[in-house]
């Protein structure tokens, strides 16, 4: 190894860098060739500006290796999340919004099926009553209905629909 009067530019020939860096000859020629080393003049490789290149270049990709986790680890926590949606789902713990959509609809229909009831149901029990009368008795029907619908029960709902099934 030659040294000259600067350890900056310290000068070593191809099988020497292939030697500190453990790899093939081949390998430092390609180096070269890929601008991975630094050259003089006199094509030699000064070590001390190849070697800050070849660490700087490895930090980089250690740096997005860094990212690659990061990646892997976001991936692995949305794969958690997707699996404790599937166990809720299969509990029965979580309900797809479709359903759910679907079953409030289906509430407002029976709902307002029972209010659109009203009129004809009440019309000859109301007539020739005081109108307080008719307050009361309609205040309880609405109230009947209201509290039907609080207490609406899903299976009741496939009921109605195997009505309307038959229906048509």
């Amino acid at each position: 190894m030659n040294v000259s009067k600067s350890w900056r530019n310290l000068i070593i020939s191809q099988s020497e860098m292939a030697k500190i860096l453990k790899v093939t000859q081949q390998r430092i020629s390609q180096m070269r060739k890929n601008d991975e080393v630094v050259c003089d003049e006199n094509g030699k490789i000064l070590l001390v500006q190849s070697l800050e290149r070849i660490y700087n270049k490895n930090n980089q990709n250690s740096c997005e290796n860094v990212s690659f986790e990061e990646e892997r680890a976001l991936h692995e926590k949305a794969k958690r999340e997707i699996a404790e949606l599937k166990l809720g789902e299969l509990k029965n713990d979580l309900h797809k919004t479709a359903d759910i959509v679907y079953l409030v609809g289906n509430m407002v229909i029976v709902f307002r099926r029972t209010l659109l009831a009203l009129p004809s149901k009440m019309a000859t029990s109301l007539a020739g009553k005081t109108p307080e009368d008719i307050n009361e008795i309609l205040t309880k029907e609405i109230n009947r209905a209201l509290k039907e619908l609080s207490e609406f029960d899903a299976a009741k709902l496939a009921e109605i629909d195997s009505d309307d099934d038959e229906e048509e």
